[in-house]
């Protein structure tokens, strides 16, 4: 201390010097300028004055802050006396690395490292599964289809849904294609295969609706209103509104986008122009395609589908007039050996065809030709929610795969 103020006073004396003045005049001159000066209102008062470290309390949250912050951590602007984003949301420094020269303390260095692995990560997850979505859908590209046939709007929500073994077996094999019932309306296997592109704009619109929310929260916490109570009227204003329109939208889109919609007048076209697509391989797999046929012409359309068909899959568990016409159709335009029957066994019964089922068939199919029909058994009723389920659906495609491989073999033999 004693040899700054040597230096100081030789400095002052090499100025006064230069000036032609006397070095103790200037001293006592300085000394009555500094007694005359007014004592400093508690106002005018810098915020270190009255504190030996340096520092000020946020009047926010009540944080210590060094005196040469502008921003509290909460938001607080000083200059200002008003609420704003806290350095640390806008990916700069907060006050107390403002208070270290710029440099960003381990901890901050951990947070923005964290946060920006979050996004990365988040980013990464959603597009990587797009991409391989997309890749295999391409890969699993097939030149055949099979026609699945069936009763239909026959309603019974504990039945082991076909459809979804239909998914799983036909990969790489065909395509199935069924027309549309009051059960089985749409497939949103094939809707989500089509939307694919739709996807990243649906994340772009949510991650514009939490900006909405952070922005919303923002304004009620300039308006007075407690950070946390802000943050969470912010979510609920902005977030579950357009959230509930979003999932609406996409619904939708999945439920339109899982058929194809037929009119009378171009039912047939539609139907041949998309079968002359899939045997030239520019459709990828999507899973059950379903036609939205209209009552008067889905004759002409089974049997437009029938007479193309690599294979065709006809459930027999309940035998109609409609289902009869089917089966007599499918075999005027292919061998028995084409065609695979399908049977819902009841629980506890031998997986076999029932005396009343096998006397209804006989009535339009020959006994040699029933005799050459491929069968395949399932379960009538759906096991319930589990590992089980999951085992009986991954057992059962297999087979089904396995069948229906055979019937196109025997079919181009």
């Amino acid at each position: 201390m004693c040899a700054k103020l040597v230096v100081a006073n030789e400095l002052v004396g090499c100025i006064l010097r230069r000036w032609r003045m006397p070095k103790e005049k200037f001293w006592l001159s300085t000394l009555d300028a500094l007694k005359n000066l007014p004592a400093p209102t508690q106002s005018e008062q810098s915020p270190g004055e009255n504190d030996p470290m340096g520092s000020v309390k946020c009047p926010h949250c009540g944080l210590i802050n060094p005196a040469i912050a502008e921003r509290c951590d909460c938001g607080f602007d000083f200059p200002t006396k008003t609420l704003k984003k806290p350095y640390h949301n806008l990916g700069q420094a907060s006050s107390y690395t403002l208070s270290r020269g710029g440099h960003m303390s381990l901890a901050d260095q951990v947070r923005a490292k964290r946060r920006r692995a979050a996004k990365i990560g988040l980013l990464a997850g959603i597009l990587i599964p797009l991409v391989g979505f997309w890749i295999y859908f391409r890969m699993t590209r097939a030149d055949k289809y099979a026609i699945w046939l069936r009763r239909f709007h026959r309603s019974e929500p504990t039945r082991l849904r076909f459809n979804m073994l239909l998914n799983r077996a036909c990969p790489g094999l065909c395509v199935p294609v069924t027309v549309q019932d009051s059960v089985f309306k749409t497939s949103y296997y094939s809707s989500a295969s089509r939307m694919l592109l739709f996807y990243p704009i649906a994340i772009i619109l949510g991650v514009l609706d939490l900006l909405l929310a952070q922005r919303m929260s923002d304004v009620l916490a300039n308006l007075g209103v407690g950070i946390r109570l802000a943050g969470y009227l912010g979510q609920v204003v902005a977030v579950v509104p357009l959230g509930l329109l979003l999932w609406y939208a996409v619904k939708k889109q999945m439920v339109r986008r899982g058929y194809v919609a037929l009119t009378p007048d171009n039912a047939i076209e539609e139907v041949d122009v998309t079968l002359e697509k899939i045997t030239q391989r520019k459709l990828g797999f999507r899973g059950v395609m379903v036609f939205k046929c209209p009552d008067e012409v889905w004759h002409q359309v089974v049997s437009l589908g029938i007479s193309r068909a690599s294979a065709v899959i006809i459930d027999v568990s309940d035998l109609t007039e409609n289902v009869l016409w089917e089966l007599r159709t499918s075999l005027e335009k292919h061998r028995p050996e084409s065609v695979l029957l399908t049977f819902g066994v009841p629980k506890d019964a031998r997986e076999e065809l029932p005396r009343t089922a096998r006397a209804e068939l006989e009535k339009v199919v020959s006994s040699d030709s029933l005799s050459r029909l491929r069968v395949f058994y399932y379960p009538a009723e759906q096991p319930p929610l589990g590992p089980s389920r999951g085992r009986l659906y991954t057992n059962l495609s297999k087979r089904l795969s396995t069948e229906l491989a055979a019937c196109m073999e025997d079919a181009s033999a």
